[in-house]
């Protein structure tokens, strides 16, 4: 008995060769962003002005403490020296840190008692508890660009 290999029909080798080029494309894609990435540097840091590099964590949010919670948004930013580049890469190894200190604070207190307490003493209390877990440097200086209590 003699086998006879029949080739497959030319539609499905049309379809195995479309989805073999969309995996190649997807794989030159990702190889191309992880390229992209590595080569680029950390995407929160801008330059500033006087030559400084201005940290920005992006949005934080949290939830107050008290029979009814209010969500605090908050926009946390931070100069810190360029040149120094071991602190700076404290700094961002501790990103989930600064934006977990800023929610534990916030979440320790209700929203009246925040409106209380006032910007400037919530800056001096957070510009304390990220400072304790830097060991490399200091944060000299916090700035908000968004700091709302929406109940």
């Amino acid at each position: 008995m003699k086998k006879t290999n029949t080739p497959p029909p030319a539609a499905l080798l049309v379809s195995y060769r479309i989805l073999l080029g969309i995996a190649g494309l997807l794989a030159l894609i990702l190889i191309g962003g992880s390229l992209y990435a590595l080569f680029r540097g950390p995407p929160e840091a801008a330059e500033a002005p006087a030559g400084e590099t201005v940290y920005s964590g992006g949005q934080i949010r949290a939830v107050t403490a008290g029979p009814a919670p209010a969500t605090v948004v908050l926009s946390i930013a931070f100069p810190y020296p360029p040149e120094d580049r071991e602190f700076s890469g404290e700094l961002y190894s501790h990103i989930e840190d600064f934006q977990a200190q800023a929610a534990s604070y916030f979440g320790s207190l209700s929203a009246p008692e925040l409106r209380q307490t006032g910007e400037d003493a919530v800056k001096e209390e957070l510009l304390r508890r990220f400072n304790s877990l830097l060991r490399l440097g200091r944060i000299e200086k916090l700035y908000f660009s968004d700091y709302m209590i929406l109940e």
